[in-house]
């Protein structure tokens, strides 16, 4: 008992004791949205001081449908659209191009006739491949789409296609407005007018994509060094945007990646893999072959971080191209692999590539050369 007593002021002295203070609590997390905004207002007060403009605010995006509906001539209609604001005549005028309004009354004229010759007279090279892109997509004709050397255009092809797998060939940030406009989604535009102005002017044609599985894509190089190791380079980037396939003269010439760009490329030191394939085949030959690497029929360029360019050209390598899958139309799979030495800088490295991709676009340079009906 005498214990206890003498333990009571302990236990006194130790319930008067605070506990530590306790830390305020942390203020809420501001919303995504408006993180966004602050972002946006600080860009835009960052600009001024810069001395940067804002950009013009996008047009009305008005009824595409209403427009077409109510088209009823040429004339008509150049004569309507010819009554502008004087201040915009003057800067017709200045550039030159008086025909433009005409010039914008044919783009309709041809949506209104779902006929894309009716693009040819217009004067200025990108209004005359928006009209033709504007026709594929209301038609849904992606053979109507304007070509390059690089093949079609491939927003215009994920439109006339209706289907958002054509947008992997375009960058990131296009990307994403071109899935954004094929499936009608703003939403996805994020910040960008264009985009929703376009789903806006389109909504009376849409048509919900189909729902569709990603299309193979793949695409994994080897280079072996002179002491045996192997260095393993994956360009599944190059693989997702799909080959462009011509068919000529009895052959079908398929592509893949962007040449890069010779002597400048070859002192560059890439901070990421470059590739470009390029081989022709009978037409015989479209199931399983194999191609030598014969610069005249098939060829290929890799820039590799710590080998710099691998080339085919010049006879500088030795090898064949091994297909062993080609459906020769539009999102149909290409499958092939390469083995090659290549001689670079007094060294010979043993190259392998496997690749998966798919027809992004099928050109027939025969129809090519005549007008799109």
């Amino acid at each position: 008992m005498r214990s206890i007593v003498a333990a009571l002021p302990f236990l006194a002295l130790a319930c008067d004791r605070q506990s530590p203070p306790k830390e305020p609590p942390l203020p809420p997390k501001p919303a995504q949205p408006a993180i966004e905004a602050r972002l946006q207002d600080d860009l835009r007060k960052l600009s001024l001081e810069a001395g940067i403009e804002p950009p013009s605010p996008p047009p009305p995006s008005g009824s595409l449908l209403d427009e077409i509906e109510a088209f009823d001539s040429l004339d008509a209609c150049t004569e309507r659209l010819a009554s502008v604001d004087p201040l915009l005549g003057d800067a017709l005028d200045a550039l030159g191009y008086e025909s433009l309004v005409r010039d914008a009354c044919r783009l309709l004229e041809a949506l209104a006739t779902r006929d894309p010759k009716r693009c040819a007279p217009i004067l200025a090279g990108p209004l005359r491949a928006r009209c033709e892109a504007d026709v594929a997509t209301l038609v849904g004709n992606p053979e109507i789409c304007p070509q390059s050397s690089a093949g079609r255009d491939p927003l215009c092809l994920a439109r006339a296609h209706r289907d958002a797998r054509y947008c992997s060939a375009l960058s990131h940030a296009e990307k994403t407005s071109c899935e954004a406009i094929v499936s009608g989604n703003p939403s996805l535009c994020n910040e960008d007018a264009h985009c929703r102005r376009q789903i806006a002017r389109w909504a009376p044609f849409f048509e919900s994509p189909v729902e569709s599985t990603p299309f193979a894509a793949e695409l994994f190089v080897e280079v072996e060094n002179a002491d045996g190791s192997v260095v393993d380079f994956d360009l599944g980037d190059l693989s997702a945007k799909g080959a462009v396939v011509r068919k000529t003269k009895g052959r079908y010439e398929i592509s893949l990646g962007t040449k890069p760009v010779g002597a400048v490329v070859k002192a560059a030191e890439p901070s990421m893999p470059i590739g470009f394939f390029l081989f022709k085949l009978p037409l015989h030959s479209k199931d399983v072959g194999s191609l030598p690497l014969d610069p005249l029929e098939a060829r290929f360029e890799l820039l590799l971080p710590g080998f710099g360019l691998l080339t085919s050209a010049g006879g500088q390598a030795k090898g064949a191209f091994h297909l062993t899958r080609f459906s020769p139309e539009p999102g149909g799979e290409i499958a092939f692999e390469l083995e090659a030495k290549v001689a670079d800088a007094g060294r010979v490295l043993p190259l392998r590539a496997k690749v998966r991709t798919f027809v992004r676009d099928l050109v027939d340079e025969g129809q090519a050369r005549r007008p799109p009906m």
